[in-house]
């Protein structure tokens, strides 16, 4: 099975105007953690809709097609990382048996 991400979906042009406010930067790096819509709106006390909304928003100005593909290209754009998950599971205090600290 190939594990590679076919470049032709992800648009690695970004807009130079493409910033992510510190919120949105959150609310992807717990999608790129693994979690789901509702598990993301427990953990940032916010509606299920707000996290669909602005995760489609987050899309958008990424260009990204899917969950996947955004996170790819957040961190191919270094708007992601190892400190800024590190920061996030730190943050709201996540145990995910899935993550290592760096």
């Amino acid at each position: 099975m190939n594990t590679e991400v076919s470049s032709s979906y992800i648009d690695t042009d970004l807009p130079k105007k493409c910033i992510l406010t510190p919120r949105e930067v959150e609310y992807l790096g717990l999608v790129a953690l693994g979690f789901h819509n509702s598990q993301i709106a427990q953990i940032l006390y916010v509606s299920f809709y707000t996290v669909k909304k602005t995760l489609e928003k987050i899309f958008d100005k990424l260009h990204a097609i899917d969950r996947a593909s955004a996170v790819a290209i957040a961190f191919i754009h270094d708007i992601l990382s190892a400190k800024v998950l590190t920061r996030i599971v730190r943050t709201y205090e996540i145990s995910t048996p899935f993550f290592v600290y760096l």
